[in-house]
């Protein structure tokens, strides 16, 4: 498979290393100061202070005891590398009234948090029009923004880096990116511990548009509860890079790519739950790609294309699919309730799935494959869990619309996905527990019994990462891997995307 890299938001190696090691709160906190620290550019560069209540707009906003009252006044007088406090002398909660209001070069604006802070555009016009090398904007909520007919209804970047960092984005709306649009100029959009609800696009993009920006970075955050009338309920990407690291994207709805929806792209999904999503009309409950795709120690639950393909991954052409360490838990789907895989006049993707847990999954039309349907250029399986709830007596649609090319070591209630080949599926999995829930780690798993026959009866030389192709050391829930459970002395990977610790 081909291997990708993405580079983000001209951030240091910090970023990149919180994507990979267990203490996720050390990594916040690094992230979370680097953010806090950059500083503002050029000799004129100042701070500037801003309180809607108690300010009064003259002089150049330079003084925290005599602040001016409007952000687009300090704007008005702001050079290249201000930063804008908005700041409230009472102490207490405070409201900006403003929308339109135009960044034309670098600075930060920083409130006192986004409980405390607020940007209301009473639903007149979008709140911030961006064409800078770089705008930060940091612990402050916008709400209400509302761009029309026209993209970005809290904001729009048309030219350079964004990072929103420890903010909320709440019942904005536009015709694309109900929070955030970036047009085809704009660079790098990084979203840090913040939050993107209730957002609306009448176009695609509910949350995040981004029409051939270089990158978006969702770190730490929430994206739920985002509508649109068109693609990607939470992201809609197109000729870019997205990566989801520590995060959750739920409940958003859109008629195609309920969570993301990706073309010409390279998506990643890093320690990430995508849950409840909806594609209403079309494909891809979570997630519809027409590229490049990894996910890793990552769950999709519960997500549903009720008229379409894939109700966790639809994906369409020729595009390579890597996961391990994940759980794809109660998808739902006209056809293909866990991976709907449309080959588009193609031979289809190349998939490679390792040491993942597929259950309760379900296709709706009869023979459509409960877990896995389509066409595929190549689809190995390796060290996974494939079952359903066969408690309820209900009878059940083949797991797969037809054989694997390759794989071993699985544990697969029915022969649909067999190759044939040695040690392909070793029968049915015991003693898997069926409820979906938080067992350690920032993702629901289901773990397994210290009976079941999950427990070291994997391959360790197939316990590999399909992204890097480097071995696995932890499994979904950032726990060793492999351990030797059964005391024999040999440290044996389990079946599964959850390692039992002994």
């Amino acid at each position: 498979m081909k291997r990708h890299t993405i580079h983000m938001c001209a951030l240091p190696l910090i970023i990149l290393v919180c994507e990979r090691v267990r203490l996720k709160f050390l990594c916040f906190a690094g992230v979370a100061f680097l953010l806090a620290s950059i500083a503002p550019q050029g000799a004129l560069a100042q701070d500037r202070y801003v309180d809607s209540v108690a300010g009064a707009n003259a002089g150049v906003c330079d003084n925290p005891i005599a602040p001016c009252q409007t952000i687009d006044f300090a704007l008005g007088v702001s050079v290249a590398g201000d930063t804008i406090n908005l700041i409230s002398l009472a102490g207490t909660p405070i409201t900006f009234f403003e929308s339109g209001l135009t960044i034309p070069h670098d600075l930060a604006i920083v409130g006192a948090g986004m409980l405390q802070t607020e940007i209301d555009a009473q639903d007149t016009d979008r709140i911030f029009s961006i064409n800078a090398n770089l705008v930060r904007i940091d612990g402050v909520t916008l709400r209400n923004g509302n761009a029309g007919f026209t993209n970005g209804g809290a904001i729009e970047l048309l030219g350079g880096n964004l990072i929103v960092s420890r903010s909320r984005l709440l019942d904005n709306q536009a015709l694309a990116g109900g929070g955030i649009a970036a047009d085809a100029g704009a660079g790098d959009v990084l979203v840090f511990a913040s939050v993107i609800k209730d957002n609306l696009a009448t176009g695609s993009g509910g949350g995040v548009w981004c029409d051939e920006c270089d990158s978006v970075t969702v770190i730490f955050s929430r994206l739920v509860d985002n509508i649109t009338g068109g693609l990607g309920g939470a992201i809609y990407a197109e000729g870019t890079r997205v990566l989801a690291s520590t995060s959750r994207l739920s409940r958003n709805n859109a008629n195609a790519g309920g969570g993301i929806w990706a073309n010409y792209a390279v998506v990643q999904v890093l320690d990430s739950e995508m849950a409840d999503n909806e594609a209403d009309t079309s494909d891809g409950g979570a997630v519809n790609i027409g590229g490049t795709l990894n996910i890793e120690r990552s769950t999709l639950a519960g997500n549903i294309a009720p008229a379409g393909g894939g109700g966790a991954v639809y994906m369409i052409g020729d595009g390579d699919f890597a996961s391990a360490n994940s759980t794809y838990s109660g998808n739902s789907a006209l056809w293909g309730g866990g991976l709907g895989l449309a080959g588009n006049f193609g031979p289809g993707p190349d998939v490679l799935i390792g040491t993942s847990t597929f259950f309760n999954n379900e296709s709706t039309f009869p023979n459509t494959a409960e877990h896995i349907f389509g066409v595929w250029n190549t689809f190995g399986l390796y060290n996974s869990i494939v079952a359903n709830d066969l408690t309820t007596g209900a009878v059940f649609d083949p797991y797969c619309s037809g054989v694997l090319t390759a794989g071993n070591h699985n544990l697969i209630d029915d022969a649909s996905c067999d190759t044939g080949g040695v040690n392909f599926n070793l029968g049915q999995v015991t003693d898997l527990d069926p409820n979906l829930a938080y067992n350690g780690g920032p993702t629901r798993t289901h773990t397994i019994d210290p009976t079941s026959n999950a427990v070291d009866a994997g391959n360790n030389a197939a316990a590999l990462n399909p992204w890097t192709g480097t071995p696995l050391v932890i499994d979904q829930r950032a726990q060793p891997r492999p351990v030797d459970y059964d005391g024999n002395g040999l440290d044996e990977v389990d079946i599964g995307a959850v390692e039992l610790q002994p």
